[in-house]
């Protein structure tokens, strides 16, 4: 097997990976510099973390279900690894197109709407489960105690919401998933981190949001909720215990 990067002539700055003399990939995109295209690597008989990250602007490649479900069956905990990143960067492209983006992203706070992150959520408990890692769901409720009335206050709705996405993936690691939820409560996904990791990440988002420049003159308050990944638990209960505390919150 073999990766290939052209960098002359009508293919310059694709990627090709080539298995014997088939090329088993198609070009779905372009990723701009910085971009991050890769997660994991295989040094041996034990599995490494790498990041294979763009220099420049590179095309993007989708490769074939048959060569997923071989690495799938040969290196599984790889690849849960692939599908994961395979499903975030496959959204990051998708959501460029005017037509797919409103069922993927949230046009107002750019993050993940509330039915992407479902299905993410979903897979990172089931890998959670199947290989006994931690997983928590930080919930970020922000409210604007604001005396403005019509497009005044919902322009300042607006700016806190947007903020609060910036200032949240600002903090969060690389793999941490972040939506808007609702309204005003923001959903962030946090592999391999406990509660109390959970709590840290918040206190840095929160500081981070009030470090930021404020042109909203009105009182704001943010509630922080964590919910842990029980034993045996999937996505569907972390959300139903999720929701369940911030309904109760309320009363």
């Amino acid at each position: 097997r073999q990766i290939t990067w052209t960098t002359d002539g009508a293919n310059a700055g694709t990627v090709f990976l080539r298995e014997g003399k088939h090329n088993c990939t198609n070009v779905c995109g372009t990723l701009h510099a910085g971009d991050v295209f890769g997660t994991s690597a295989l040094m041996r008989d034990r599995e490494r973390i790498s990041d294979v990250v763009a220099i420049k602007p590179v095309r993007a490649l989708a490769v074939s279900w048959r060569d997923i479900h071989q690495i799938a069956r040969l290196y599984p905990r790889i690849s849960s690894r692939l599908f994961e990143n395979l499903s975030l960067v496959l959204g990051d492209l998708l959501a460029r197109q005017e037509a797919i983006r409103p069922m993927i992203k949230d046009e107002l706070s750019g993050v993940y709407n509330a039915t992407y992150i479902i299905d993410l959520l979903q897979f990172a408990a089931d890998k959670a489960n199947r290989y006994d890692e931690e997983l928590s769901l930080l919930s970020l409720k922000v409210a604007c105690n604001s005396t403005k009335g019509g497009h005044a206050n919902w322009q300042d709705k607006a700016w806190i919401i947007s903020k609060m996405a910036q200032s949240t993936r600002a903090v969060l690691r690389k793999g941490d998933m972040v939506s808007r939820w609702k309204d005003q409560i923001y959903w962030v996904i946090l592999p391999n981190t406990n509660a109390t990791q959970a709590h840290m990440l918040a206190q840095r988002v929160l500081q981070h949001y009030e470090q930021s420049d404020d042109p909203v003159k009105c009182h704001t308050e943010i509630c922080v909720y964590i919910t842990e990944l029980a034993p045996g638990e999937d996505g569907k209960d972390l959300i139903d215990r999720a929701t369940r505390q911030e309904t109760l919150s309320e009363a």
